[in-house]
């Protein structure tokens, strides 16, 4: 993998699209190693923070945080902060964030002979010491559960959702829970569907202080390989989960349209704070956008 160090993106992003006179480029370094992730996650008035994670086997992971100036782009400090505190488990990093001079680092601790699985949450100064670290939530059923961690659109606070089988009820449950930033977990939530639904994907999210709007593809159970191709077939029904939690509310939207296969689906809030939501149709359930 090769990466190089730009300051591209970042000048768009603040001029849009006026012209830019000059682009600052950074040493290219390469990393041979088999990589999950990298890129660039945060910056401050002096320096630009970059991540570059690297799978290498069940037992060894490395997550390097670096510093480059934001002058220059030359590096400044580099250090991996992958560690594995609790005993007898696997860590395995989730999301990486960068908020108000501090890195929160969200990972998953397996252990296999006992099947039990935590979320924790370690906390970073600017420097890479770790601050804290605390287990913030426990997973029934791993093999059967898909985990969503979300930074508010605000920046207020965490959203950790867990889409699972219920215990009891023969039907798909949310569990929502809300972190702030020292770890301390400030409001929690089981979310049920009014409809009898038994599966559901969740694909988008986007989370408010006070409300969390979550896309749900009823029909994934329909991405089959169809009969006369290869391809997967397309999922004819959306559903938006609208929850308030001063009101302890919810409001599903189903988004079906008649006579329509839905090829991709997005949300997303404009500057009037109003939900936006877009995407594809076909006329039928094969791949092709019409």
């Amino acid at each position: 993998m090769k990466f190089w160090v730009l300051l591209f993106g970042l000048l768009l992003s603040t001029f849009g699209f006026t012209q830019i006179d000059e682009i600052t480029y950074g040493k290219e370094y390469t990393n041979n190693k088999k990589s999950a992730f990298n890129g660039f996650i945060g910056e401050n008035n002096l320096a630009l923070y970059a991540v570059d994670y690297s799978y290498i086997n069940k037992k060894k992971h490395e997550l390097i945080l670096r510093k480059y100036y934001k002058n220059d782009l030359q590096l400044m400090e580099s250090k991996n902060i992958y560690s594995n505190p609790i005993e007898g488990f696997y860590s395995i990093p989730l999301e990486l964030f960068y908020v108000d001079a501090k890195f929160y680092l969200f990972s998953q601790f397996d252990n296999t002979k006992e099947n039990k699985t935590v979320i924790g949450l370690f906390i970073y100064n600017e420097s890479f010491i770790e601050q804290s670290f605390e287990v913030i939530d426990t997973v029934e059923e791993i093999d059967r559960t898909d985990i969503e961690i979300k930074l508010a659109n605000d920046k207020s606070q965490f959203l950790v959702l867990q889409n699972h089988p219920h215990k009891v009820a023969n039907r798909q449950v949310l569990d929502l829970k809300t972190i702030d930033f020292d770890g301390k977990t400030i409001w929690n939530k089981e979310l049920l569907s009014t409809n009898s639904v038994h599966q559901i994907k969740v694909e988008k999210l986007i989370h408010l202080k006070n409300e969390t709007f979550i896309l749900c593809n009823y029909g994934y159970k329909n991405y089959t390989k169809s009969l006369n191709s290869n391809q997967n077939i397309l999922s004819s029904k959306y559903t938006l989960w609208i929850y308030n939690k001063d009101l302890n509310f919810m409001k599903e939207v189903v988004l079906r349209l008649k006579g329509k296969w839905i090829n991709g689906v997005d949300i997303a809030l404009n500057k009037q704070n109003e939900l936006v939501i877009g995407g594809y149709v076909n006329s039928s359930r094969d791949f092709g956008i019409n």
